[in-house]
Parts: C-alpha cells; sequence; structure tokens
C-alpha cells in the first residue's frame, strides 16, 4: 500500500502487509500479522502490533 504526496492515514490488515507512507506527515498502523511499515518524509507516527513485538525501528 502506498500513501499519496500529503499526510494520509494508512492501516494494514491481517497478513504480511507492506506500507509505505510517502510525503507529507502520516498515520500508519499495522495491522495482525508480520508487517513492513515505512514512513518515508516528513512526520510520520508509526503503529505496530505489541503482540508479536518490534523489530526494526
Amino acid at each position: 500500500m502506498d500513501g499519496a504526496g500529503g499526510d494520509d492515514r494508512l492501516s494494514g490488515r491481517s497478513g504480511a502487509d507492506t506500507i509505505y507512507g510517502g510525503s507529507g506527515a502520516d498515520i500508519i498502523v499495522g495491522g495482525d500479522g508480520d508487517d513492513s511499515l515505512y514512513g518515508g518524509a516528513g512526520n510520520d507516527v508509526i503503529y505496530g502490533d505489541g503482540a508479536s513485538g518490534l523489530s526494526w525501528l
């Protein structure tokens, strides 16, 4: 999933999602599964699922 050039709110679902925020102040929320979350340029907020732990930030 790719965000547009502005401020986006992107949410994953169950399964392994790959989400790119792009430029702008994005809010990115991972769902269940092993997700890859990339903020990009701008001030981003990234939320992961605490059940599986954080691998890398």
